[in-house]
């Protein structure tokens, strides 16, 4: 269940697991017990719609849980047998590759305002994992995965008319669905319909390669981006919690 994550423990110094559990977990034993056998220091924990139980056994088998960020979710399943008509001509998305790679960091530096692990980030959590470290980690992370052969990662910077760079989207493929982790937008350009455009032409890379569905999260305390979701009729899928466990 805990995956020990190598990147992670190498950049923030600490030994870092991760663990995704399904709403309907309940094996809090084997859990526990796989807790006290691992390296792991601290485990980045993420939950769908946890129940008060849930939580409460969270809280109960490590020395201390902290809540990082309630993400709302979002998903666009499409019909095959519908005709779709798709909007965002106003934009030219282009394919990262290893010669444009340092303008999509340079992009996401210039667009990320959160806090990576989440926006309730504790200042506690902080004296051990600093924002400056967090951020390396994050675009360590999408450097690997773009890079990598055989890539599951795609990424896209995103062109107005005049040729400016004004944005960028990072998708992760899982199976037959995809997951859009970021879409970042300059803050110049915001106000300006591009997130709108740009989700939908997310939906039409999702038809296009007859995926089953895309996926997309927004922070909780992101209404413009819960907003743009549901202006391209994105259904409301529930909440991920993501917990850092102190073990």
């Amino acid at each position: 269940m805990i995956e020990y994550s190598k990147q992670e423990s190498e950049i923030f110094g600490v030994d870092f697991g991760r663990l995704d559990m399904k709403s309907d977990f309940t094996d809090w034993n084997k859990l526990e017990e796989e807790i006290k056998n691992s390296r792991c220091k601290y485990i980045r924990a993420k939950i769908r719609n946890p129940t008060s139980n849930q939580t409460q056994q969270l809280n109960r088998i490590c020395k201390k849980n902290n809540l990082l960020e309630i993400l709302r979710i979002y998903s666009f399943t499409p019909d095959f047998n519908k005709e779709y008509v798709f909007s965002f001509d106003e934009y030219i998305y282009k394919d990262i590759n290893k010669d444009n790679i340092d303008k999509l960091f340079k992009l996401i530096k210039n667009s990320y305002q959160d806090i990576p692990f989440g926006n309730y980030t504790t200042l506690d959590v902080l004296k051990v994992f600093p924002i400056e470290k967090q951020m390396k980690n994050l675009t360590d992370y999408y450097r690997k995965g773009l890079l990598k052969p055989d890539s599951n990662m795609k990424s896209q910077l995103i062109y107005n008319l005049n040729n400016e760079i004004i944005g960028c989207i990072v998708t992760e493929l899982f199976r037959d669905c995809s997951y859009t982790n970021y879409v970042g937008v300059l803050n110049e350009f915001k106000n300006k319909h591009v997130l709108t455009k740009t989700i939908n032409f997310i939906q039409y890379q999702v038809v296009k390669n007859k995926l089953t569905a895309g996926l997309g999260g927004a922070r909780l305390s992101n209404l413009y981006s819960q907003k743009a979701f549901e202006s391209n009729n994105m259904i409301f899928d529930g909440y991920d919690f993501i917990y850092l466990m102190e073990v």
